[in-house]
């Protein structure tokens, strides 16, 4: 984030300053995350979670995409009856 340059004056004038704070807000998170340190039950728990998370995800993605393509289908039907 520090290496972007605004090419424009308009937005060198109007976001440099908001990404200014946004770049302080990130190096103080990222001072506190690692004073804080990672707590030794804690990734396998989120690995646990993260599973269960991803199936339930691709599930809902998989009726998305069932979704999609039934519509998309009834629609190409109906336009080849019209057509």
């Amino acid at each position: 984030m520090e290496a972007h340059k605004f090419h424009t004056l308009y937005c060198q004038g109007l976001l440099k300053e908001g990404k200014q704070n946004n770049i302080e807000k990130l190096r103080q998170k990222t001072m506190k995350n690692e004073m804080s340190g990672p707590k030794a039950e804690e990734p396998a728990k989120n690995k646990k979670i993260r599973k269960e998370d991803l199936k339930k995800k691709a599930g809902l993605l998989s009726k998305g995409i069932q979704t999609m393509l039934r519509l998309t289908s009834g629609n190409h039907l109906k336009i080849e009856q019209h057509g």
